[in-house]
């Protein structure tokens, strides 16, 4: 399991009305995202979108696990459904906030092809993190 660290960047002479830098993050099946003491564990993923290749009556959606910690106790459980077209996605339930901190997941890839099945050490999350 690979950890990735969040490092806090201050930046003298800014003011405290200017929001911080948002940061991206891609996160592999197992990684953690540290957060100042906090984790965010990306468990799982269920991927029923429709495969690129294949012709679909309805798109799918993949649904993505997440697990936050605090001095290894687990805080909560996110569960994410990540859809194909952005349009569909419901902006909320892609955004949550961890111990000062707001993620917004923006993509889970790679996106399915019916001939070449997804290995789950193959899926990258996408995420973007910034400083509330």
């Amino acid at each position: 399991m690979k950890t990735i660290v969040v490092g806090l960047f201050i930046l003298v002479g800014l003011t405290s009305s200017i929001r911080s830098q948002v940061s991206s993050y891609d996160l592999y099946l197992e990684d953690e995202l540290e957060l100042n003491g906090y984790y965010v564990n990306f468990t799982k993923v269920i991927d029923s979108r429709c495969p690129k290749d294949v012709i679909c009556n309805r798109s799918g959606e993949a649904v993505v696990f997440l697990e936050v910690y605090n001095d290894d106790a687990l805080i909560e459980t996110k569960t994410i459904y990540v859809y194909p077209n952005a349009s569909q996605s419901i902006q909320d339930q892609t955004v949550f906030e961890v111990n000062g901190y707001r993620i917004k997941i923006y993509d889970l890839s790679p996106y399915p092809l019916a001939l070449k099945p997804t290995k789950p050490s193959e899926y990258i999350l996408r995420v973007g993190v910034w400083e509330l």
